[in-house]
């Protein structure tokens, strides 16, 4: 019944419940350092003893760059104003002349007092140009997003319909053809992917960066030169992916009622499939013949909701139906969503793909006179699980 933060495992921000998994920069903290804070608030927070002061150091080595970024354009970016909150994409061309892999990222957000987080997408050179009309629809640089990289005037059926009508399909085909290739919070340092792992980017594609500005205690600040630095290799000997799960009727239920939150009520959805054919999918996108998978590595979880998010989880069920609980969220936070990267992979051999099967749940809680439908925008709702995915080559 404490009402500190920590005590309600709301701070360090760790939406994951302990006890399910062991995870990669696990920022919880433990049974006895809870105990030591609870002793701290009980004395009503007395000063320590100066001379057993520690210095703080940094845990991490130095993050070195292959190649920097400007996320918008080193401009002085003022968030709108009238909110507390305002979630902008900001369009960057990818710089490199060849296919890479990134192994590895660093965002450095130009005022740190008003960027709240940030995720980065990826979107091939044949969705460039429409990229390009739906970014100078709107005044300013970027443009307004929340749930992902779409703009989110397309929560509005009219408005998706009219772009429809010049850009035939493109709306879906992005959200289909896009990747989520990394994200950042306040604390995060430059980080590399696991081991021998890289996510390849092909020449012409375009980084979407979404991000979200928090101005509630710092108004009228700009945000000027934010930057991403990127490791880059030329090859690496497992490619890797971000795979999303969920359902693709969900962002349509204006339409088809798939996901509805009625009002003053909870609702509960859940979604599951099994991994056949991502091995065909790697192969081709990395060109790592088939003969030469052995299987797949899943290495992470990701829940993602939007503002009524109240809880979620992900399962891993083995051919013999056994489930193991990858990521439990017992309590959603949609400003601290992160990767949940496991300690040791899971690895599922190529001849049971289709008999291994991932289940993402979500619970939304509402309050309001109106339903929630499932969608795009900002006001509309989604359950997705991301999982970062590996090759797993023979010997």
């Amino acid at each position: 019944n404490s009402p500190y933060p920590l005590a309600a495992r709301r701070m360090p921000p760790w939406m994951a419940a302990p006890g399910n998994q062991s995870y990669q920069h696990d920022l919880s903290l433990s049974t006895a350092q809870m105990a030591t804070f609870a002793d701290w608030a009980a004395a009503d927070f007395p000063k320590g003893e100066k001379s057993k002061y520690v210095e703080a150091r940094a845990s991490t080595p130095e993050f070195k760059p292959s190649i920097t970024i400007n996320v918008n354009d080193s401009i002085g970016f003022l968030p709108n104003q009238t909110a507390r909150d305002d979630y902008r994409c900001f369009l960057a061309n990818w710089p490199v002349k060849t296919p890479m892999y990134v192994r590895g990222l660093e965002l450095k957000p130009g005022n740190l007092k008003i960027s709240h987080h940030a995720i980065l997408y990826v979107v091939e050179e044949k969705y460039a140009a429409v990229l390009r009309v739906m970014d100078a629809a709107e005044a300013g640089a970027g443009y307004r997003c929340f749930g992902g990289p779409l703009p989110d005037r397309f929560g509005d059926p009219s408005q998706a319909k009219a772009f429809e009508l010049t850009h035939p399909g493109a709306i879906k085909q992005i959200q289909d053809n896009q990747f989520w290739l990394s994200h950042w919070a306040p604390g995060m340092d430059g980080y590399t992917l696991p081991t021998d792992t890289g996510m390849l980017i092909k020449p012409g594609s375009v980084l979407i960066v979404q991000m979200h500005y928090f101005t509630g205690f710092a108004a009228n600040q700009h945000d000027t030169g934010t930057i991403l630095g990127v490791m880059l290799a030329e090859s690496v000997k497992k490619p890797a992916f971000n795979w999303p799960l969920s359902n693709s009727q969900w962002l349509e239920a204006q339409q088809n009622l798939s996901l509805v939150v009625p009002p003053m009520q909870k609702l509960s959805v859940s979604v599951e499939a099994n991994f056949a054919g991502l091995d065909r999918y790697i192969s081709a996108l990395s060109g790592v013949p088939i003969s030469e998978i052995s299987g797949l590595e899943l290495h992470s979880a990701n829940v993602h909701m939007h503002l009524i998010g109240e809880s979620g989880k992900v399962t891993l069920f083995a051919p013999n139906g056994k489930p193991e609980l990858l990521l439990v969220v017992p309590r959603y936070e949609f400003g601290w969503q992160r990767d949940f990267v496991f300690s040791q992979p899971k690895l599922l051999p190529i001849k049971d793909l289709a008999r291994w099967r991932l289940k993402v749940e979500c619970s939304f809680a509402y309050s309001s006179t109106t339903p929630v439908f499932g969608g795009y925008g900002s006001n509309q709702e989604m359950c997705y699980n991301f999982s970062y995915i590996a090759v797993a080559r023979k010997p």
